[in-house]
C-alpha cells in the first residue's frame, strides 16, 4: 500500500510517499480499503506544528 510518512520534524518537504506493508488486522479488528482521502485545506496549523516538533512555537 502507499502511505505518506515523515522521518524527521520539518515543514512540507519532510512528507514522502512510500510503499508500506499492508497491516494485518487482529481479532476484533477490520482492514478498510481507502481509495480517496481529501481535506478542504492541504495542511492545518496543528498538523504543521506537530511535524515541526515538540518545541515548535507555531509562529513560523
Amino acid at each position: 500500500m502507499r502511505a505518506i510518512q515523515y522521518d524527521r520534524f520539518g515543514d512540507y518537504e519532510v512528507l514522502h510517499l512510500v510503499d508500506a506493508p499492508r497491516p494485518a488486522p487482529q481479532s476484533g479488528q477490520a482492514l478498510v480499503r481507502l481509495t480517496l482521502a481529501a481535506r478542504s485545506l492541504p495542511c492545518t496549523w496543528s498538523d504543521g506544528r506537530m511535524r515541526r516538533g515538540p518545541d515548535a512555537t507555531g509562529t513560523g
